[in-house]
């Protein structure tokens, strides 16, 4: 019998060999006592995934940006946690284009949504930790005549800018001194929520959803946000949605000087200043919880397009910085989407007034007695616009008489009296949004007690300890319920579970199919996650042109209670299933919202970020995946970088019909922000598909979070396509060799003769190195060698079974394959 039998040989060029590179400390002291002196040189050393670390407490007067280069970079101090921090410094009046018309029309004289101190430009997977950022100055500006050549551009300097970025945490840090504290751009035309608009400088890309899930989804957390004339402001934000929590906003509102440029301004009179601003954030949601709000001239505000559907829950909005009715306050819109808050008077100061009451009872030997009692109450509570009626509980009375056989007890009712927590009652019966004039320890900043809550208050225990929204499922470090507001009483608890959305909810009727990632921060570990907190926005409206709050409210009625899976969860790609209430054609865009909780290595319960998956109406999909190279058969939860392996796309219907016309306009993107390379070692592009279409690759680099996903979008006719892979996690490529030179035609001699397998190399040198593999016929890898020296080998195979073989052998950036059989 013939032993030897050898399928066809085919040659694929392969990669140039990729490095991983362990991840490093660069450090920073400007007195030269540590390896640089500045924040940027640091980082123009530093690679994808490395920590700058500063380890002074100096003032770095320099403009810092971090762009695509540097996707997994951490910024920090050395002590995070301390309120004394290093500084970085800097007022952009740079970057403030368009002037006028003329340049408003091309892109590259476009860079005022770039302005910042500390920039974010297009990176994904950034950490910003301990730092004080400050703006030099608030610096607004207005150019007149620069959209449509008619209409002005109002805008200012920013402090913290994200911009076209991706999965950005800022924590601990201190941002003040500048128009916008933090400035948050999208602008990701390809992002889910995104929709053609008229008045968009870049031409409009056709390809809707092309870019999904690439910008967005940041966390803002644990700062101190003050003395800017807008705290954090979102504009444009068409993909994930965000989170803001456990953040003290205080003083944000402009300077007498700056109310003095912004008089003369012809758009001046909307930019009121205040904590939170919102502009072109329709559809995207938001979750806002946990934070203090105090001594803001507007706590959530909206500009043109905000929206009504973000998610509002344990805040505490105290005293504003002054009084006054502003058409811009859109807190009062979120009456379906806001719980446990609690409001003191942002309009209008509260009206109190005293009665006299006269109380008569009878004494056997004087007859009836008169007694006055005075009662002063609060009997008018106005908020704000869409928050001026309160509950009117009245309040109960109890006093003494004097009579001649001695004191008697009364009690009477006073029944205009509001109390403190009374409900609004603007947000339903059953509101749980209350007026509260707060009691803080201190309101000095450099207090330890700054607008920590007086805990020794009757009222500020009855309101506040353990008050948080108990749905949710926050909690404190104690284990308590959530304390509301940014500063619990038992600490804050670690919340280091992150949801990330992968594809749009895919609907089929009643039936939703939602995939989403779950990720680890700070590389905790955590097991038994299940869902604690599922809701279904069966409705969010697109009102172009809305401005400020002249917006719809998201009824009651869309927001709907769904099944909760009960599976245990894993780290990395979920699916689970939920019914909905039927869709009809002219609802376009909803979302599911979740929490999870699991527990950590410690055993202890661990809430998950606030998780927003996106749907918007699609009637067709890519079917995305990622299979082994060997067979093409199986699809793959791990896979290293460098690593051949096979990309299956295929566009159907939502019914799971084969879509057959050919999809144009394609864009093929990752999760990470880096991209696939071909089996030709050039950037993986596919600009249309038809049918099921096959592609070798391989993935470039491994991402910080250790996973990536591959997405595509693109478009027939009208109709928009888009898919996502599940989540694959990347293993690095340790192997630390230099790149090799390919050779046209390697030959390479591959037999097997009983159960010993022969390789022979021509041209080989002494140095060559090549691996080998072994696959067995449902796509598993049964051998692998590394690292050999490339001349003729032997390699025994005893402890294999009788059957069909595929052997893949890597040489000199070159690949040989080969199915053999091996017959006992």
């Amino acid at each position: 019998m013939n032993n030897y039998q050898c399928g066809r040989l085919f040659l694929i060029v392969l990669f140039a060999t990729q490095f991983s590179v362990a991840q490093k400390i660069l450090r920073i002291a400007k007195n030269g006592s540590a390896e640089y002196t500045s924040v940027q040189s640091a980082i123009e050393k530093a690679g994808p995934g490395d920590i700058i670390q500063i380890e002074d407490l100096s003032v770095y007067e320099e403009q810092v940006t971090i762009d695509s280069t540097k996707c997994g970079l951490v910024l920090r101090s050395k002590n995070p946690a301390s309120l004394e921090k290093p500084i970085i410094k800097w007022q952009d009046t740079k970057n403030q284009l368009p002037k006028n018309y003329s340049q408003s029309q091309h892109s590259d004289s476009i860079n005022y949504y770039k302005n910042g101190a500390l920039r974010v430009l297009r990176a994904v997977d950034i950490s910003i930790n301990g730092i004080k950022i400050d703006g030099g100055g608030a610096a607004p500006f207005e150019w007149e005549s620069v959209w449509n050549n008619k209409e002005p551009i109002l805008h200012g300097n920013s402090a913290v800018n994200l911009w076209s970025a991706s999965n950005v945490v800022i924590k601990n840090c201190e941002i003040t001194n500048a128009y916008f504290g933090v400035y948050v751009f999208d602008g990701n035309q390809g992002g889910i929520f995104a929709n053609s608009n008229p008045a968009d400088i870049q031409p409009w890309s056709d390809v809707t959803l092309s870019g999904f899930g690439k910008t967005g989804n940041h966390i803002i957390e644990n700062n101190r946000i003050h003395d800017n004339s807008w705290g954090a402001f979102f504009e444009s934000a068409w993909d994930q949605g965000s989170i803001i929590r456990y953040n003290l906003f205080y003083e944000n509102h402009h300077t007498s000087s700056v109310s003095t440029l912004l008089s003369t301004f012809y758009q001046g009179h909307i930019q009121p200043g205040g904590a939170l601003l919102f502009k072109d954030v329709m559809l995207s949601p938001m979750a806002i919880h946990n934070n203090t709000f105090w001594h803001n001239r507007t706590s959530i505000a909206g500009h043109w397009q905000p929206g009504a559907h973000y998610l509002v829950f344990n805040n505490i909005v105290a005293q504003p910085d002054s009084l006054s009715a502003i058409f811009m306050s859109i807190d009062s819109k979120f009456t379906s989407r806001m719980h446990h808050c609690l409001y003191a008077a942002q309009d209008r100061k509260v009206s109190t007034r005293t009665v006299i009451y006269s109380i008569d009872r009878y004494d056997p030997n004087e007859g009836y007695i008169d007694v006055a009692f005075e009662v002063s109450g609060v009997d008018m509570v106005r908020v704000m616009n869409g928050m001026e009626k309160v509950e009117i509980e009245g309040m109960e009375v109890t006093g003494q008489i004097p009579l001649s056989t001695g004191t008697l007890d009364t009690t009477f009712f006073a029944e205009w009296v509001i109390k403190p927590g009374a409900r609004i009652t603007d947000f339903g019966s059953n509101s749980t949004v209350r007026w509260f004039e707060m009691k803080f320890l201190s309101t000095d900043t450099n207090s330890p007690d700054f607008l920590v809550p007086d805990w020794d208050d009757a009222d500020v225990k009855r309101l506040v300890l353990d008050q948080g929204w108990p749905q949710a499922g926050i909690i404190d470090a104690d284990g308590s319920v959530a304390d509301i507001g940014a500063i619990p009483k038992g600490g804050r608890a670690s919340s280091n579970m992150v949801i990330k959305a992968s594809a749009p909810v895919m609907v089929d009727g009643t039936n939703a199919n939602v995939t989403f990632n779950l990720l680890e921060m700070e590389k905790e570990k955590f097991k038994d996650v299940k869902i604690k907190y599922l809701k279904w926005i069966n409705n969010v409206n697109y009102r172009f042109n809305a401005f400020g709050n002249d917006i719809p409210a998201v009824p009651a009625s869309s927001v709907i209670d769904v099944n909760i899976p009960t599976e245990t969860l894993i780290m990395g790609t979920n699916s689970i299933k939920i019914t909905i209430p039927p869709r009809s054609d002219n609802e376009h865009y909803a979302f599911l919202e979740m929490i999870v909780e699991g527990k950590n290595e410690d055993g202890k319960t661990e809430i998950s970020n606030v998780g927003f998956i996106p749907y918007r109406k699609l009637d067709h999909l890519f079917e995305v995946r990622v299979l082994d190279y060997a067979t093409g058969k199986i699809d793959l939860d791990e896979v290293r970088e460098g690593e051949l392996v096979k990309l299956s796309i295929t566009p159907k219907n939502v019914n799971g019909v084969p879509f057959d016309s050919m999809v144009s306009s394609c864009v093929l993107t990752l999760g990470s922000g880096f991209v696939l390379n071909s089996s030709q070692n050039d950037t993986l592009k596919i600009p249309e598909v038809k049918g099921t279409l096959i592609k070798d690759c391989y993935f470039t680099k491994t991402p910080s979070s250790g996973y990536d996903c591959v997405s595509i979008g693109g478009i027939y006719g009208n109709a928009p396509f888009f898919g996502s892979s599940k989540l694959i996690r990347i293993l690095p490529d340790n192997t630390d060799v230099t790149a090799l030179k390919k050779i046209p035609v390697p030959e390479i001699k591959i037999k097997l003769i009983g159960n010993k397998l022969f390789t022979n190399f021509s041209n080989s040198n002494s140095d060559d190195k090549f691996s080998l593999e072994l696959f067995n016929i449902m796509g598993c890898r049964v051998a692998k060698y590394s690292n050999i020296t490339a001349y003729s080998k032997q390699f025994n195979l005893d402890k294999l079974s009788s059957g069909l073989y595929y052997c893949v052998i890597n040489f000199r950036g070159s690949v040989v394959t080969s199915d053999i059989n091996l017959v006992r």
